[in-house]
């Protein structure tokens, strides 16, 4: 493993280390209702794909071509990890009773980041400009049959 990949583990471990010291220390444990709970798990799981996805594009060949989309799937998952925990900050108060709601608006923000940040990862890999070739491929044989049937009429 490079040296970039171990730097991006270590910051990410200690990114998880103070989102767990904060929570278990900075909340009263009284105070901790399941959204809370609830929560933590939605952070923790956009931070490892946070730290995921940066050690995925620094040790893809194809990010090194393409280092925009290496950086909008990187900026993407930060901002899914912004999100989140906004919509924890805004929606916490809003969902009392109990945490449907805010898994909604969660797991809803983990779908559509995945389809996106999957979508960028797929159109910065050579399976994207393979898929494009398949399609010219198939679609000018289907030119070809089609030329040769007019003909045989």
């Amino acid at each position: 493993m490079n040296q970039k990949l171990w730097t991006t583990a270590l910051v990410g471990g200690l990114a998880l280390a103070v989102t767990l010291i904060l929570f278990f220390f900075g909340f009263p444990a009284d105070k901790k209702a399941a959204a809370d709970w609830l929560t933590l798990v939605f952070i923790i799981f956009a931070e490892a794909a946070l730290f995921c996805g940066i050690g995925v594009v620094l040790s893809c060949d194809s990010a090194k071509k393409k280092p925009v989309l290496g950086s909008a799937i990187v900026f993407a998952l930060f901002l899914y990890w912004v999100l989140i925990v906004a919509s924890y900050i805004f929606a916490r108060n809003i969902f009392l009773r109990g945490c449907g709601g805010l898994a909604a608006i969660q797991a809803t923000l983990t779908v559509i980041f995945a389809a996106v940040v999957g979508a960028l990862f797929y159109k910065m890999t050579d399976a994207y400009q393979a898929c494009r070739a398949m399609h010219s491929i198939l679609r000018q044989k289907s030119g070809e049959h089609k030329e040769g049937t007019d003909a045989d009429d």
